[in-house]
């Protein structure tokens, strides 16, 4: 947390709090339901709906080639 400007033990009050547990755990469990195991993941949502457009380092042509075929088929 320092190395980007924040002070450490602000960083763990916060992560502490219940609130910030919860939207943790709740993220975890999303991913988990979309079987994501590894990062970086891009996705995109909409709704309820997540589609994976890259799972791990793509460069970004390969990025925009995903999203532009996403846009063909959903639109």
């Amino acid at each position: 947390a320092e190395t980007i400007g924040l002070r450490g033990d602000d960083f763990v009050n916060q992560m502490q709090e219940e609130t910030v547990l919860q939207q943790t755990q709740a993220e975890f469990e999303a991913v988990k339901k979309m079987s994501i195991y590894g990062f970086p993941t891009v996705l995109w949502i909409d709704g309820q709906s997540g589609y994976v457009l890259t799972r791990g380092y793509s460069p970004l042509s390969a990025l925009k080639k995903s999203v532009e075929q996403l846009l063909l088929e959903y639109t």
